[in-house]
């Protein structure tokens, strides 16, 4: 039996993931044979494959603002509305935290084997970056949200968010012979009412992403169930089989995907514990 861990995408909202994986690699002591993280996700998916949950934790817990993961700047605004510049923030923050955090030779010693998801924009596929070939730069890609940050530009091609295509990576789970998956969700598959005024176009893309993603992550899900339903009525078909699938979901919305409040994400983090809990007690 191969165990997984499947981690969506979901910016700032990634928190809760922490709080979850503290939970099921640390008190329930699960270590997945396969972990496949999407944005966010791929952070997350980067620290268990490493076995380094405790310093994801303080990575996080270190987070005072969004600069410390990205920037703004009046300039950066100016390049893109002169069409010299493809994304409206800078990933400097990003970068560093990766480069202090990413061990190729943990990853290597790792029984975990760890996917990374990112979207050629040329050819429109998604691609599953494994550990053996990973980069700094394959997680910095599955992270890039498209007009938001740069694209990066690798092996003549330019890449963003695998979210783009796969926001929850059940379909590579399940091929890479997962029997029992926990998917770790950032946001609720419903989505909940939001009591907020969206001001300007930078707040409506993103919550018109946010709502978007909502609606793939309750089709991947649902159709991974129906297989599962049909399995029971009828055995064993094709290539299918029967996977069990515990889905671990925050109750509500804590946080914006950029909003990186160090108080929202101490919050994030408890949730992802206290949610957890109630599906692996």
């Amino acid at each position: 039996m191969k165990t997984a861990f499947v981690l969506s995408g979901g910016g700032a909202k990634g928190a809760f993931q922490v709080g979850a994986l503290l939970y099921l690699c640390k008190i329930k002591k699960i270590v997945p044979d396969i972990v496949v993280g999407i944005s966010t996700g791929s952070l997350q998916g980067l620290a268990v494959a490493q076995q380094d949950v405790d310093l994801l934790e303080q990575v996080w817990r270190g987070i005072k603002k969004d600069s410390d993961i990205y920037t703004k700047s009046v300039f950066n605004y100016i390049m893109c509305l002169l069409g010299l510049r493809n994304g409206i923030y800078g990933f400097d923050g990003l970068k560093k935290i990766l480069r202090r955090f990413f061990s190729k030779e943990k990853l290597l010693a790792s029984p975990t084997e760890f996917y990374a998801g990112k979207v050629s924009l040329q050819s429109g596929n998604i691609v599953y970056v494994g550990k053996q070939n990973m980069t700094v730069e394959d997680i910095l890609s599955s992270c890039t949200i498209p007009v938001f940050f740069p694209t990066v530009y690798s092996i003549g091609q330019q890449w963003v968010d695998g979210g783009v295509r796969d926001i929850v990576p059940l379909k590579k789970a399940i091929d890479s012979g997962a029997d029992v998956i926990y998917v770790i969700l950032c946001s609720p598959k419903c989505t909940n009412f939001v009591y907020k005024k969206y001001k300007n176009v930078v707040e409506v893309l993103e919550r018109t992403l946010d709502v978007l993603l909502n609606e793939i992550y309750i089709n991947d899900i649902e159709t991974a169930e129906r297989i599962n339903d049909m399995i029971d009525k009828f055995g064993p078909f094709g290539n299918y089989r029967k996977i069990d699938i515990k889905v671990i979901e925050p109750q509500f919305d804590i946080t914006d995907s950029l909003e990186f409040n160090p108080s929202k994400i101490k919050r994030g983090i408890d949730h992802g514990i206290e949610c957890a809990r109630k599906v692996v007690p």
